[in-house]
This record gives C-alpha cells, sequence and structure tokens, in this order.
C-alpha cells in the first residue's frame, strides 16, 4: 500500500551515501575551486553535522507536527540545491551555508523517514532501519565508480553531483504523489 513512499525513502538513503563521501572524493577539485586546502574542505564536511545537530530537535518535532511527508520531500528539495550548487559555488563561504543547508535537510530526511518506514513496515521495523544502512551503503560504493567514469572521460567533475541532484528532484516529485500512513494514528 505504501510501497511507493518506502521506495522514494531508500532512494533518498541511496544518494545520501553518496552525499556522505561526495566532498573528501573531490577533495582536490574543490581545493582549487574555493582556493582552499584539505582542512578547509575538512570544515565544510563539518558544517554537514553542524547543520544536522542544530536542527534534530526541532526536525523531530515538525515529524511528529506536519506529519512524515513534507519533511521527506523537504530534504529531497535541500540535499539536491546542496549537490547544484557545491560544484558552482565559487567561494568557501557559499560551500559552508550549502553544506549546513545539507545538514538540515540530512536531519529532515531522518526525523521524516525513519518513523515513516517504521509505520510503513509496523512488524518489520528492524528490518526496515536496517535498510536504511544497506541503501546508503551502496550509494557510498556507487560513488567512486560514477566519478572515475567522468574522470575517464575527462567531463566536469560537477557531473558526479549533478546526476545524484536530479535524482534527488526527481524522487522529490515521485514522493510528492506517494501516500504515506497517517502518523497521528500510530
Amino acid at each position: 500500500m505504501y510501497s511507493k513512499a518506502a521506495s522514494g525513502m531508500y532512494v533518498n538513503y541511496f544518494l545520501l551515501g553518496m552525499v556522505n563521501v561526495i566532498l573528501i572524493s573531490n577533495m582536490s577539485s574543490l581545493t582549487s575551486q574555493w582556493n582552499t586546502d584539505s582542512a578547509g574542505i575538512s570544515y565544510i564536511i563539518a558544517a554537514i553535522g553542524i547543520g544536522k545537530l542544530l536542527t534534530y530537535a526541532m526536525a523531530g518535532r515538525l515529524s511528529d507536527r506536519i506529519g512524515r511527508k513534507p519533511l521527506i520531500i523537504f530534504a529531497s528539495f535541500t540535499m539536491g540545491i546542496f549537490l547544484v550548487g557545491i560544484p558552482l559555488a565559487p567561494s568557501f563561504q557559499i560551500a559552508f551555508i550549502l553544506a549546513l543547508l545539507a545538514g538540515v535537510g540530512n536531519s529532515a530526511l531522518d526525523a521524516g523517514a525513519y518513523p515513516a518506514l517504521t509505520e510503513v513496515f509496523p512488524k518489520s521495523t528492524g528490518s526496515a532501519s536496517v535498510m536504511v544502512k544497506a541503501f546508503m551503503a551502496s550509494g557510498t560504493a556507487l560513488l567512486p565508480f560514477m566519478i572515475l567514469f567522468f574522470a575517464n572521460q575527462d567531463m566536469f567533475y560537477g557531473y558526479a553531483f549533478f546526476v545524484p541532484a536530479t535524482i534527488y528532484f526527481l524522487t522529490m516529485l515521485f514522493l510528492i504523489r506517494a501516500s504515506f500512513p497517517d502518523h497521528r494514528i500510530m
């Protein structure tokens, strides 16, 4: 009944696996683009964690108040913006703001998707949660091959960002049409 919702959430986590390693995997391109060093990229990566940490509590309350679906859709949108913005960011400061936004999207995804998956699969909540990690690991494993493909074709490194961004935006549109369990019933 809620297979579209579950599929969309798992695709989001597959892409999140890519996001988790995409900055470090493109460090040489990003350091020259922003005229920084590896420590600068580390600050950008930390900004994702800061954005996530600062918004977890609020995202959890919003998930209970307005429902899971709006947060998951918001997460798809913000992660897509992050992925499009990073290779186009003209400065370290813009990249830092985009990374904070990615952290906000990450906390929204967690606050919406984890409870939604337990509502979609009430008799197998443990398996539903473990599948999140499996999809993330799959995305993490696939990203280096995508980067290698673009590098071997002498293509712009940003395509490794644009492909998952496009999938995030498509997943967002898919999730808008998906039905979710009523979070107020549980």
